[in-house]
C-alpha cells in the first residue's frame, strides 16, 4: 500500500462489513467458486481452485484481507515510516519478503530473472527457502549461482569487501540488487562500523544497484531505534527495509520508483489471522508510545546495564573471551572450549533457563540472549546469577547448575 494512495479515514472506510463487496467479501462456497456479497459467482483465487467438496457457507472473516485492525497497522507504520519509505507491504514471514524484495529490485533494474545476480554479504541470513539458503551459502541451490558473496567486515582485512565489489562491478555479471545485514545475528553475531559500509553503499548507488537492508534482527527498536540504520546513521542508504522478528509479521519498506503491480507482486493474506496483527499493532504503539526510542530511551539504558554486567563477568571468568552488546541483544564467546558436546550442554542448560538461544559453529563458540525490552534489574541479577553459577559448575568439572532464575 502507498502512503499518499490512502487517508485514515479512507482506509477504515474500505475495511468496514459495508465496503465488504469491494474486496470480494464473501458468503458462500461451492467447489471452485465463491458467492460474493454482491450476489455474483466468482473463481476462488484466494483460497486455492477446488477447495471446497461441498456448497458451505463460509466465514466472511478469511476473506477480508483488509480488516480494521490491519488499516490500524498499516496507519500506524505510516506514522513511523512514512517520511522515508511511501510504501509498505506486511507479509506472513521474512523469507516472504526478501523475495518479494528481489522482485521488485529486479522489475525495477529491467533484467530478467534468468540473468539477475544478487550481491550479498558473507554470512547473511534470510530464511530457510531456496532463494534464502543461497543468499546465506548454507547449502548449493538452483539459485546459488546467481549470488555473488563479498566478505563481511574484518579488522584484519577491512578493505576486501570493497575490492571484491569493484570486482564484481567491472565484470559482466547483472546484479539487480545489494542485499547485506548490518548487523549479522544468525551469521555469528557480527558487528561492522558504519566505515564498512559507506563505500559499498556509495558505489551501489552510484550504479543504480538498489540497496536492500535486512533488518529482521535488529529492526522494531531491539536496538534502542526504529531501525539499525537510523541509529548508524546510514538510514539515507537502502531503497528497501525488511524488519521483523520484534512483531508477529513482517515489514517490507520500500521508496518511491518500486512498483509492486509490475513485479508481480501479491499477498493474498498480508497480515496473517487478526490476532497476529492485533499483537502486531499492540507491540508497535507501544514502542511508538512507552519511552522506547532514542539514545534516552528504555532499550539503550536496557543496553548499558548489560554492558556492565557483563563486564563485571568477563573480568570474574577468563574462560569468556569476548562480548558483544547491541540494545537489547548480547553474546558472549567462550575460549578454549574445543569440546564441541560439552559447550552445547553448557549452552543446553541456560537454553532451559530460556536465556540462551544457540552456540556458534566455530571452536570458539557463542552464547547469544534476547532480552525483552522492558526487562527489570531483579531480572537481570537472577540471570546472571544463573550464568556465574553454570561457568563455576562447568570450571570445577561438577554437574550442571541447579539454579532457579526468577521469572
Amino acid at each position: 500500500m502507498r502512503h499518499t494512495e490512502y487517508t485514515e479515514e479512507q482506509i477504515r472506510k474500505i475495511t468496514t462489513k459495508e465496503k465488504a463487496s469491494f474486496l470480494g467479501f464473501v458468503v458462500k462456497a461451492r467447489g471452485q467458486r465463491v458467492l460474493g456479497a454482491d450476489g455474483t459467482w466468482r473463481w476462488d483465487l484466494c483460497r486455492g481452485i477446488g477447495q471446497h467438496p461441498f456448497e458451505t457457507d463460509i466465514d466472511p472473516s478469511g476473506y477480508l484481507m483488509f480488516t480494521p485492525t490491519f488499516a490500524k497497522c498499516i496507519v500506524t507504520l505510516f506514522e513511523i515510516f512514512g517520511h522515508q519509505y511511501p510504501h509498505v507491504l506486511l507479509t506472513s514471514s521474512g523469507s516472504k519478503a526478501l523475495n518479494f524484495a528481489i522482485k521488485l529490485a529486479r522489475e525495477k533494474t529491467g533484467i530478467p530473472a534468468k540473468e539477475a545476480s544478487v550481491i550479498t554479504t558473507k554470512g547473511t541470513f534470510g530464511g530457510k527457502d531456496l532463494v534464502a539458503a543461497a543468499l546465506s551459502g548454507e547449502k548449493e541451490t538452483p539459485l546459488t549461482k546467481n549470488v555473488l558473496t563479498i566478505p563481511f567486515y574484518s579488522t584484519e582485512r577491512p578493505n576486501d569487501a570493497r575490492y571484491a565489489l569493484e570486482d564484481i562491478l567491472k565484470s559482466d555479471t547483472q546484479p539487480c540488487c545489494f542485499i547485506t545485514e548490518l548487523f549479522q545475528a544468525e551469521g555469528g553475531f557480527n558487528a561492522a562500523p558504519p566505515s564498512y559500509f559507506i563505500p559499498l553503499l556509495s558505489m551501489c548507488h552510484d550504479k543504480k544497484i538498489p540497496i536492500i537492508f535486512d533488518e529482521m534482527q535488529t529492526g522494531c527498536c531491539r536496538v534502542g531505534e526504529w531501525t539499525l540504520a537510523k541509529r548508524m546513521n546510514l538510514d539515507m542508504y537502502p531503497d528497501m527495509t525488511l524488519i521483523g522478528k520484534h512483531i508477529p509479521n513482517t515489514v517490507l519498506l520500500f521508496r518511491e520508483g518500486f512498483n509492486a503491480d509490475r513485479a508481480s507482486i501479491s499477498e493474498t493474506n498480508p497480515g496473517g489471522d487478526e490476532s497476529r496483527l492485533k499483537k502486531t499493532l499492540k507491540i508497535l504503539m507501544r514502542f511508538r508510545d512507552g519511552g522506547y526510542i532514542g539514545p534516552h530511551g528504555k532499550v539503550c539504558m536496557l543496553e548499558k546495564k548489560l554492558e556492565t554486567a557483563f563486564q563485571n563477568l568477563k573480568a570474574e571468568f577468563p574462560v569468556i573471551e569476548s562480548f558483544t552488546i547491541l540494545g537489547s541483544m548480547a553474546s558472549i564467546r567462550l575460549k578454549g572450549w574445543h569440546n564441541k558436546p560439552a559447550a552445547q550442554k553448557f549452552v543446553d542448560i541456560l537454553l532451559d533457563y530460556s536465556y540462551a538461544t544457540s552456540c556458534g559453529r566455530d571452536k570458539q563458540f557463542g552464547v547469544r540472549f534476547y532480552f525483552s525490552a522492558d526487562t527489570t534489574d531483579r531480572q537481570l541479577h537472577s540471570m546472571f546469577t544463573c550464568i556465574r553459577e553454570t561457568i563455576q559448575r562447568y570450571m570445577k568439572g561438577s554437574t550442571p547448575c541447579e539454579y532457579s532464575p526468577t521469572p
